[in-house]
């Protein structure tokens, strides 16, 4: 199945063609905009593509080395030296290299990336870029509201994925999955789409699929169903109206509700927990530059969401989120 995306939908000018393997390179060059940098690919990506004369970051194939010299850390998948390159290896089948903020340069013996070497892509490397990019990357999902937009926080498995999944089903496009790139403008944070194709758990796939169409075998996780992104959803950055920490407590019987504000101590230690390539910050010196924004981020209202007992329950939590954007506008 090939899914043609209209790009003028996406503010670009050529057509997308999401291919049988989104994994799969070819020789056309593929451009998006991906946590406000303009990206060029060798391979097509899960990202808003949008048409641009010059690139911030450029995805390329080519030769990788089996280790770095002038090492300043090695945490044994992953190296980096004193220019500050960032190398991933023995972790996944392809070898990946970020120089300088700019370049990511992806070395496989395969026509096409499997599903981990895709998802250290996307996660760890791109967010890396991130960092040498002044964006604060945190591991979350985005949706938006409008203008505004929402961050679900929380641990892997928390349900962040499935969260945003109903939220997209209800009309409430999701911005990115599991990876929430911010940019500070003046005393707000601002947060623009990174890749929003939501990967699904199975029990989630089968959920969604009785209330959706929009619920499709994934393109680059093929154990794993996906939710197709709003096509009208675009490029521009959204300010960050609230954040939602998603926990592994079911609500107490006093609780009225699935949601309880959040003091801004408590909500700081969540946020800095989640920051993306953490390790990767603190090498090369960048972790007092995210600290500063994370202070920023944490002047926006968060509220602790409990765990639901069983997906029906989860069109209550929903409610009450939008409930809260509401109130907040």
């Amino acid at each position: 199945m090939n899914l043609i995306i209209p790009a003028d939908r996406f503010d670009g000018n050529d057509a997308v063609v999401v291919k049988d393997s989104i994994l799969k390179a070819d020789r056309k060059i593929h451009q998006y905009a991906i946590a406000s940098l303009h990206v060029e690919s060798f391979m097509p990506l899960p990202a808003v593509p949008k048409s641009f004369p010059v690139a911030d970051l450029v995805i390329k194939k080519g030769a990788v080395p089996d280790s770095l010299e002038n090492r300043i850390a090695d945490g044994g998948w992953w190296q980096i030296d004193r220019e500050h390159t960032l190398l991933v290896r023995n972790v996944c089948s392809a070898k990946m290299m970020l120089r300088k903020g700019s370049e990511i340069i992806v070395q496989t013996n395969r026509e096409e990336l499997d599903e981990v070497d895709f998802s250290f892509l996307i996660g760890p490397v791109v967010s890396a870029a991130a960092v040498q990019q002044s964006i604060l990357p945190f591991h979350a999902s985005v949706v938006a509201f409008g203008d505004r937009c929402a961050m679900l926080i929380g641990e892997r498995g928390a349900g962040k994925s499935t969260l945003a999944a109903l939220f997209r089903t209800l009309g409430f496009p999701n911005m990115g999955d599991d990876l929430c790139a911010v940019s500070i403008k003046g005393n707000k944070a601002r947060i623009a789409p990174t890749f929003p194709w939501i990967k699904l758990r199975p029990e989630a796939a089968v959920f969604l699929k009785e209330q959706s169409d929009l619920v499709v075998p994934s393109e680059y996780h093929r154990e794993r169903s996906t939710i197709l992104p709003d096509p009208m959803l675009g490029p521009k950055p959204r300010t960050l109206g609230a954040i939602f920490i998603l926990t592994s407590s079911e609500r107490p019987a006093s609780a009225p509700g699935y949601l309880e504000p959040l003091g801004r101590v408590e909500a700081f230690q969540y946020l800095y927990r989640n920051i993306h390539a953490s390790y990767f910050a603190k090498c090369i010196g960048e972790m007092d530059a995210l600290f500063r924004k994370c202070l920023v981020v944490n002047r926006v209202p968060a509220f602790k969401c409990y765990r639901t007992r069983d997906l029906k329950q989860k069109p209550r939590q929903i409610d009450e989120i939008v409930n809260r954007m509401k109130s907040l506008a």
